[in-house]
C-alpha cells in the first residue's frame, strides 16, 4: 500500500475544492483513486488539516497469563 504525505492529500484536496475538475480528473492528476480523492475530501471538510494527517493505530495486546 503506498502512503501518501500531508503535502500531497492537501495539494489533492486543494485541487478538488477549486472546482474545475471532477473526482476522477483530479485523480488522473494525481495517480490516485477516485475513491482516495472522496475520502480525502470529505475528511477535510469534517476535520480540517487534521483530517488529512497520519493516524496511528497501536496494536492490540494480550496479556500474559
Amino acid at each position: 500500500m503506498t502512503k501518501y504525505t500531508l503535502e500531497t492529500k492537501l495539494e489533492v484536496v486543494q485541487d478538488y475544492l477549486k472546482g474545475k475538475d471532477s473526482y476522477k480528473g483530479v485523480a488522473r492528476k494525481h495517480q490516485v483513486t477516485e475513491s482516495m480523492v472522496a475520502k480525502w475530501v470529505k475528511r477535510f471538510r469534517q476535520y480540517g488539516l487534521e483530517g488529512l494527517q497520519k493516524k496511528y493505530r497501536g496494536t492490540a495486546t494480550c496479556p500474559s497469563s
